[in-house]
């Protein structure tokens, strides 16, 4: 028994220093008459037996004291009466000291008190943490085992801290709320249907109430489920009609709706591909002006195309992006990755509130989304002054890192921890786990020039004008730092390293450029994005991802597919990049991309279920630009082509019919020419050579490096 709670005192000797101090000042003075300790009603184990504790008066000296013989005079009869045969100071000046002895605490408790050397004299009382349990709940589909996100994140924990706040406001813009659902009711105290333009709401297709269902279902209530809010004030923003489809404009109302009704976080389980037009920008922009949290899913994908308006996670500090994570604490096969995810949350087998009352397992980011709302709303009502860059830093630095490596581009920082974000807030611990640093010095070129890149958190920034940068707040990951020139193809790096987002975990590096000289191949926009030429490690990879040495890039989802079964090596050759977004130069639109030896991949998210979701840059066109060729020679022997007056025959022939044909390099731009002493000829999306030396072997025809021609023209690889 002495060795238990000898362990419980040393563990918490230090941190309730000022708390036994406290207990000693209440005891009574010591009088030759004092009273027998009071136990009655006192549970045994509650203090240590055969301990006590002593404050004797000052001057004797007894900081280092460690042995009971060699205790002052003063104190040697005490010793002696109780039979002390161990002692230990407190130390720091306090003249504090543990007694350890074999008698009964009261009477030892009488002797210490009735001493001239010692003024105070108390037991050595057991202490429990300032925690409760996890709280119990009893809604029924919990109790069923099918809530088990709310464990996961530990949000019975974070209810011990707190159970949310009417006060806090928070804003669902999706396709209506069911204000009436028992565990939704007065939830609602703000409304607008922007759809239908109306002051009804409606529930629509339950998505929205589904959303809600996971912010604010009330707990414990005996009926249906959970959410992660006791009490909280929702806002429906309605911005979608009955099909699950809504305007960007109803949207961006809806939004601004909420934030001018007093939101101080609003949910956004909804977005799309391609750019973001006025009226989301502008949502954006009002969003951060007036320091709202704005929460959006990644998206259902499954693939590193962005979403807008999620990708904004980049450009405003007050966006957070969520993707999804399952049962086993993995990110799910549908979850949207990339460097715009902030975090993950569970997104897989989530039951919440459905329109009427009822209840439904669901799955998808739009449920991980309201998650991390939830989360957030908590952590508003313990702290309510916490600005949105506040939140993102507690999230991230508070997650659980579910990948063992930090940041990743399909996991953010980690997993949602409820309690540990929360408690984080409560404590104003705004850069738990987030406060590594990265500095450096940019030389021998104009300062103003230089654009640096960090990934994996897709980061671009400049240096100041003395050519110096330093990075803060920085949480656990591999990281990528490079510096490229803008107007020509010079660039250093990449430099990588690894943080612990720990104090004390820097890192610095310096670009010292050389006989820099303008160019105008490498265009200033393409600049930021040459960071995606950088070798990977392969210690980044994820489930599903190929590695290839020969180039230190990867290929996976849809783009290793299309490269798996449409002629992998032999027609696109290695990847050269990895995916990233890229300005089309045909239609100025944005799409995923990445770069290979022999091409350049397009994804087409609008033609998904069809063979044209992934399609082929027109790598041939962009190559032959400005030059201008004569026509073919209609042949009998060959293929005539009207659409462009060229003829295709012989090997080239065979070569593009077995091959892929129209689909994969397009028609031929021009008749067979000499190049460099071999005989090629120029395709929409490529170029071909012969090979006479290889006849009779499936070399005979070989493609251009025009992906890595490009490459070159852009800047994105050095000449």
């Amino acid at each position: 028994m002495n060795i238990l709670y000898r362990k419980l005192r040393v563990a918490l000797s230090l941190c309730l220093l000022g708390l036994l101090a406290l207990a000693l000042c209440e005891t009574p003075a010591a009088s030759a008459n004092s009273p027998a300790l009071d136990t009655a009603g006192v549970s045994a184990g509650q203090f240590a037996p055969g301990q006590i504790v002593i404050k004797v008066k000052a001057g004797l000296n007894v900081d280092s004291l460690s042995k009971p013989e060699a205790a002052p005079a003063e104190l040697q009869p005490l010793f002696q009466q109780l039979g002390v045969y161990k002692v230990e100071s407190l130390g720091s000046g306090t003249d504090v000291l543990l007694l350890f002895f074999g008698g009964s605490v009261d009477n030892a408790l009488r002797l210490a008190r009735s001493n001239p050397a010692v003024l105070k004299a108390d037991a050595n009382r057991l202490v429990k943490v300032d925690q409760a349990g996890p709280v119990q709940i009893n809604d029924p589909i919990y109790l069923e085992g099918k809530q088990w996100w709310l464990d996961r994140i530990q949000a019975r924990e974070a209810w011990t801290i707190t159970t949310g706040s009417k006060d806090v406001r928070v804003g669902v813009v999706d396709t209506g709320i069911d204000a009436n659902h028992p565990d939704l009711q007065g939830k609602v105290i703000k409304a607008y249907n922007f759809a239908e333009e109306t002051s009804q709401s409606s529930p629509g297709s339950g998505h929205g109430t589904a959303v809600a269902g996971c912010i604010a279902a009330t707990p414990n209530n005996g009926v249906g489920i959970s959410g992660l809010n006791w009490n909280v004030s929702l806002i429906d923003g309605k911005g979608f009609g009955g099909e699950e489809t809504g305007f960007s404009f109803d949207l961006a109302r809806g939004a601004i709706f909420a934030i001018n009704q007093g939101a101080r976080v609003i949910n956004n389980s909804w977005g799309g591909s391609g750019p973001a037009d006025l009226a989301i920008i502008e949502m954006a922009e009002y969003a951060a002006s007036r320091n709202v949290i704005m929460v959006f899913s990644s998206g259902n994908s499954g693939t590193s195309e962005p979403e807008v308006p999620g990708a904004f996670s980049s450009l405003y500090p007050n966006v957070i992006t969520v993707g999804a994570t399952d049962i086993n604490d993995q990110v799910t096969g549908f979850s949207t990755y990339g460097p715009q995810v902030d975090l993950v949350a569970p997104g897989s087998g989530i039951w919440t509130t459905q329109p009427g009352g009822g209840y439904w397992g669901i799955n998808g980011t739009s449920f991980s989304a309201p998650i991390v709302t939830g989360v957030i709303a908590l952590m508003l009502s313990v702290n309510p002054d916490l600005t949105p860059l506040d939140v993102r830093n507690i999230l991230e630095g508070t997650a659980d890192d579910i990948s063992g490596q930090g940041y990743t581009y399909k996991t953010g920082y980690g997993r949602v921890n409820a309690y540990r974000a929360v408690l984080a807030a409560k404590n104003k611990d705004l850069h738990s786990g987030k406060q590594s640093v990265i500095s450096g010095k940019v030389t021998g070129v104009d300062p103003a020039k230089v654009r640096l890149s960090l990934d994996p958190l897709g980061l671009t920034f400049k240096p100041d004008a003395a050519g110096n940068f330093r990075l803060t707040g920085l949480g656990k990951a591999t990281y990528r730092i490079r510096a490229a020139v803008t107007g020509q193809g010079t660039a250093q790096g990449p430099a990588e390293f690894k943080l612990t987002g720990e104090p004390g975990s820097t890192y610095q590096v310096n670009f010292a450029f050389q006989n820099v000289k303008s160019s105008a191949s490498a265009p200033d926009n393409y600049v930021d994005q040459a960071r995606f030429f950088d070798a990977m490690s392969r210690q980044s990879l994820m489930p599903g991802v190929e590695y290839f040495e020969e180039t230190g890039h990867t290929l996976s989802g849809q783009f290793l597919h299309y490269w798996q079964t449409h002629g992998g090596l032999a027609v696109f050759g290695y990847p050269l990049s990895e995916e990233f977004v890229e300005v089309s130069p045909t239609d100025g639109k944005l799409y995923t991309v990445q770069y290979f030896e022999r091409n350049r991949f397009e994804l087409h998210p609008e033609n998904a279920g069809t063979p044209y979701e992934i399609e082929l840059g027109l790598l041939g066109s962009e190559e032959t630009s400005g030059r201008s060729f004569p026509a073919g020679l209609q042949s009998g022997t060959g293929l005539w082509f009207p659409q462009t007056g060229q003829n295709l025959s012989g090997s080239f022939l065979a070569y593009w019919q077995t091959q892929g044909g129209l689909a994969i390099f397009g028609y031929p731009i021009s008749p067979v020419i000499e190049e460099n002493g071999r005989q090629v000829q120029y395709f929409e999306r490529n170029r071909f050579e012969l090979h006479p030396e290889n006849s009779g072997t499936p070399y005979e025809v070989l493609l251009g490096l025009l992906g890595r021609n490009l490459a070159q023209q852009r800047g994105y690889l050095n000449q």
